[in-house]
């Protein structure tokens, strides 16, 4: 079950939406961002996310097996701010943290909801890039990050925004486990 809600979890956060932007945040040891949306405070904005986890089948003759899952990077696009030079650095350095804060946030009449927290453990930045080019008058950046656990929690709202509870789902990639 915890497989396939982290499985599902996944396919929906690399699907672009076609409804409205993404409002997001991310919170990297203590690189300081720009956002003034309340409980992120100098977080940084993200308004992109992509993460894939497979599980390949592995072939020999007419014999199928799974093979182990594969957890790819998470990589976060935001505006370039006053974290691009930290984060920068942190790639080029190699830097760890011990955890990366992934929240997304919906909005539900004057309530702010936060509705799925994605939090990684001993993280490194693995890539960072800046696209250039386009209408927008500030570049997005697109940073990556590899982990050793993952921790996915949702926290689902009725129609009027109260709270009705948490689906939630943690994974130790290094030892495969959950």
């Amino acid at each position: 079950m915890n497989r396939l809600l982290l499985l599902l979890l996944l396919v929906w956060i690399s699907t672009p939406s076609v409804n409205a932007a993404l409002t997001g945040f991310m919170k990297v040891g203590d690189i300081k961002g720009e956002s003034t949306s309340s409980d992120h405070e100098e977080e940084i904005d993200i308004h992109d996310v992509s993460w894939v986890i497979s599980r390949p089948l592995e072939v020999e003759g007419s014999v199928r097996t799974r093979g182990n899952a594969q957890f790819g990077d998470l990589v976060a696009t935001h505006r370039i701010d006053k974290a691009t030079p930290k984060l920068f650095e942190a790639c080029a350095n190699g830097a760890s943290f011990p955890e990366v804060i992934v929240t997304f946030r919906k909005d539900s009449g004057e309530a702010h909801l936060d509705y799925l927290v994605i939090t990684l453990t001993n993280v490194t930045v693995t890539s960072y890039e800046i696209l250039g080019g386009g209408t927008a008058q500030v570049p997005d950046a697109k940073v990556g990050f590899a982990y050793e656990k993952l921790k996915v929690v949702y926290n689902y709202f009725d129609e009027s925004g109260s709270f009705v509870g948490i689906v939630e789902t943690s994974w130790d990639v290094v030892q495969a486990t959950p």
